[in-house]
């Protein structure tokens, strides 16, 4: 649980020196069914999505991916990075 929490930590620090705060868009998720898996882990409060404007969102994800903590999904289309505290797992 610990390692899972330091890889959300590591993703924070990386955002806060990316960019500031005005650049950076953060979801954790409606607390709602509507739109979302069934066992969502933004339902839990253990994920994030994440678009950081002016930064490529492949490289966030790259750099996520390279920690081999939680699960990490990289949406092209809407151009934001899931990352959460579940199973390591990549899509």
């Amino acid at each position: 649980m610990l390692g899972r929490l330091l890889f959300l930590i590591s993703i924070a620090a990386l955002l806060s020196l990316a960019s500031s705060a005005q650049d950076t868009e953060q979801g954790s998720g409606a607390l709602t069914a509507t739109g979302v898996a069934e066992h969502s882990q933004h339902l839990l409060g253990k994920a994030i999505d994440v678009r950081l404007t002016g930064h490529s969102t492949h490289r966030l994800g790259e750099y996520a991916r390279s920690l081999a903590r939680g699960g990490v999904g990289f949406y092209a289309r809407s151009d934001f990075i899931h990352i959460d505290t579940g199973p390591v797992r990549f899509w």
